[in-house]
């Protein structure tokens, strides 16, 4: 038996640069304590996904820690 429901998920267009962007700068502080470079190269012409925003960026961080 699930104590909780599951999250609803909130689909729509959503732009991987805008994620990034709007993650990035919650990342560079530790990767600058641990002296990482933080490159990244998106394409201009990168079509949106359909996704959950916020699911999405919580990828990208899981992703670079």
């Amino acid at each position: 038996m699930s104590l909780s429901k599951p999250a609803v998920l909130s689909k729509s267009p959503v732009s991987i640069r805008e994620i990034v962007d709007h993650v990035l700068p919650l990342l560079i502080p530790q990767a600058n304590i641990e002296n990482v470079k933080v490159i990244t190269n998106i394409a201009e012409d990168l079509p949106p996904v359909s996704g959950d925003a916020s699911r999405l960026e919580h990828l990208v961080i899981n992703l670079c820690l």
